[in-house]
């Protein structure tokens, strides 16, 4: 788990973890504040980026 340094009243949080169905890349979490920003492959995302670079499955409309 990585805490980023607060900007404003938010605080950053990405959590790594191994990925066992694709084992040469890493599953990254990205958190800003209370919101869950990504959830996918370790690509170098930081809580710190403009809304519109984080994706999440989740949020997918057909």
């Amino acid at each position: 788990m990585y805490i980023y340094a607060p900007k404003g009243d938010e605080i950053g949080y990405c959590i790594e973890c191994e990925c066992p169905w694709e084992p040469e890349h890493q599953c990254n979490i990205v958190i800003r504040g209370d919101k869950v920003l990504y959830v996918g492959p370790s690509e170098g995302e930081d809580p710190w980026g403009d809304d519109e670079d984080y994706y999440c499955i989740w949020e997918d409309e057909d």
